[in-house]
This record gives C-alpha cells, structure tokens and sequence, in this order.
C-alpha cells in the first residue's frame, strides 16, 4: 500500500515550505548544515525526508483547532469547593476547514489572575486531567468522555490526560524538557510521538512502519514551523539555547497532542488511497511556562509560537506576567473565584 504524507490545508503543500520560512527567519545564523536522520542502515536527510514524503499516499491534511468549556462547573471537595464556576468558554478557530484571518483567537489566549482563582484548573480540565462536575468540554466538535477520567504525565515537565477523543489532545507544560544527550533533538521529538502511540501501534503491527515515517513528516514539520533550524534539530538537547530549549519542548508537545489521531488512524484501510484524511492542529496549555523567564529568552519564542496559533494550532498562557505574551495575544481571559471576570480581545502586534 502506499504510505501517506502530511500536509495543510492552510496554504502549505509541501514539508519544505515550512522549512523555508525557519530559514528565512534565521538568516542571521549563517548557512545550515543537513541533517541526518541515522537509522541502522541509512542516513536521510531532511530534504530527502521531504522528498520522499511527497511522493506517499494518502495526504493527510492538517486542520485549524477549537476548544469550548459550556456551563462548566468543577469541585475538588475537600480540597477546595467550586474552583470552576459556570465557565462558557469558546477558544481557537471558528472554522474547522480553513482559519479565520478575522478570528479574535489569531494569537495566543492569555488567562491571568490570582492564585487560586482557577486557571490550571482550566488547563487540567482541557487536558483530561480533571472531570467537571458538569457541563462539557468540546475539542474540535467532539465531546470529552471524562467519566472515571485519571490524569497521567508524559514527562516531569509535560502532563496530558488519557486520550479521551480521536481528535488532537490538549498538552499542558510547565517547563523545559529535561531529556539527556543520548539522541538528537530531532530524534527525541519523533521518539516523543512514539511513545505517545506506542502502546496502541503495537495492536497493528502491519502499520507501525507507516505510522512511522508519519510520525517523522509530522516531527519535521512542526520543528519548521516553530522555527527550530536544521542545526538546531541535528545538535543534542543540552547545546540548545534556553529558547531554542522552549521551542524544542513545544515541538515536542505537538507530537503528543496529536497522538490520539494517530492511534485513531487505519493506514491499512483501503479507503485511505481514496481520500484525504484530517487530522487536527496540537492544542498546547502553557501553565505558568515562562512566568520565571527573562524577557529576551520569551522574545525569541514569540515568533514560533504565533506561527503555530496562525497555521491552525491553539495555544493558551496561564501566567502571572501576562505582559510576556502581551505583543502575540490576541485575548486576555482574566479568572477570579473561579469565574470569568473579564474576556477581552487584543489587537496583534504587526511585527509578527
């Protein structure tokens, strides 16, 4: 059977597209080396990666993100009472097919306020770490199963809930990846995809090679789109810059919030050669990520992180220092007593 590729429905056709826009925005850092991706008997490059993904069959097709909290109310009795109170709630991308330029979610959705006023409430709800007591959540049009929900964590720094649709999964961070030196940083994003799936690949052996070289068209794009250049994806974990460590984490979380897509998809389907299949842009949770940060290490993120938001993705900030994400979001949802106070829009910085 022929082996599917990743593209867009958002103006992109092809993996090196994206790759040309990160080389764009890092002229200053001189000429790039290729990377190689080393395997027991081959080295592929990036651009022969590309290639080779371009000619696979079927495409999938990345498609724009949308989260809804309705009339959702939460108690941790008896830790805290009522932390969420008749929260209403409607983030991301108005259109499942094609982003809205004119979409007020066009950048990334701060939430501020106190503490304790339930904003990680919020992300843990999303991320199914947490079951309301009532209302719903909404990903992308499919309605959260959280009956008898447990939260797990990928990684000390990433929590994800069990996958709960077959649609992207929300991905909450809190800090830089803590991986060691054993592979490189392209490598370990594509390995963080593995280990998101594996489990469930393992009941389909005849598709794990597909679903495979998916995972590395998927790893390679979303690197691009982040803006992580080819020398920074070929080098090991510890030689990234402290922003280029953010950025290669958020890729990372991409994989993952993907991951329930990938196990939902059937690559040995015949159907599969006949259509297009959709898969959904990640949906990324910030919490408090970069609240311990400098100004000059969030700056250099600012331009990867609205990227992915412009492309189809969503991405939330829970922070005491709204003013961090000031020039790059486009809303400001501010909590308090657990309700929403105020919910108001921000006109994008132009520069970006």
């Amino acid at each position: 059977m022929k082996i599917p590729v990743v593209t867009r429905t958002t103006n992109i056709r092809n993996i090196g597209s994206t790759r040309e826009k990160s080389r764009k925005s890092h002229q200053q850092s001189g000429k790039m080396k290729r990377l190689s991706i080393t395997g027991a008997t081959t080295a592929v490059s990036l651009a022969a990666l590309a290639h080779t993904a371009a000619s696979f069959q079927p495409v999938i097709s990345l498609l724009p993100s949308s989260i809804q909290l309705e009339n959702t109310l939460f108690s941790s009795v008896p830790k805290r009472e009522y932390a969420i109170q008749d929260v209403n709630l409607t983030i991301g991308h108005s259109s499942f097919s094609q982003p809205n330029e004119n979409n007020e979610d066009q950048g990334v959705v701060v939430i501020e306020g106190r503490s304790a006023s339930g904003k990680s409430t919020i992300l843990r709800l999303l991320a199914g770490i947490e079951s309301p007591t009532k209302g719903r959540v909404m990903i992308n049009g499919q309605h959260m199963s959280l009956s008898g929900v447990s939260g797990r964590s990928m990684t000390s720094w990433m929590k994800v809930g069990m996958p709960l649709t077959t649609t992207s999964q929300p991905v909450i961070l809190e800090g830089k990846p803590d991986f060691d030196n054993s592979i490189t940083v392209f490598k370990r994003i594509v390995q963080m995809g593995r280990d998101a799936t594996q489990n469930h690949l393992a009941e389909n052996n005849n598709g794990d090679a597909i679903k495979d070289k998916l995972l590395q068209s998927l790893a390679l794009e979303f690197a691009g789109i982040i803006m992580l250049t080819d020398d920074q994806l070929s080098c090991r974990p510890a030689d990234l810059s402290p922003s280029n460590q953010f950025l290669f984490g958020i890729a990372c979380a991409c994989m993952v919030s993907i991951a329930p897509a990938m196990i939902a998809l059937d690559v040995n389907n015949p159907k599969c050669e006949e259509r297009s299949i959709s898969m959904f842009y990640p949906i990324i949770l910030f919490d408090e990520l970069f609240d311990a940060e400098i100004s000059s290490t969030v700056d250099k993120c600012k331009a990867g992180v609205l990227e992915l938001v412009k492309r189809g993705g969503v991405v939330i900030s829970v922070t005491h220092r709204p003013m961090h994400f000031a020039d790059v979001s486009s809303r400001c949802v501010t909590m308090s007593g657990g309700k929403v106070l105020t919910d108001r829009t921000i006109e994008l910085n132009q520069k970006y």
